[in-house]
């Protein structure tokens, strides 16, 4: 396929992928053995801001 754009959706204006990451991050807990995101704190996610947790805030 030959493509001429790709649109990254960072901020979930166009769709809502957090409950997907999340899927895709228990996965990864459960295959390398690290604990799984708790859920009920993804609301709290939502709110942070990109650069919050590198700059240690």
């Amino acid at each position: 396929m030959n493509r001429k754009l790709i649109i990254f959706d960072f901020d979930g204006t166009l769709a809502d992928t957090l409950p997907v990451f999340v899927d895709v991050f228990d996965q990864a807990a459960d295959k390398y053995g690290f604990k799984r995101m708790d859920r009920s704190r993804t609301q709290a996610l939502r709110r942070r801001r990109p650069r919050a947790h590198a700059a240690g805030r």
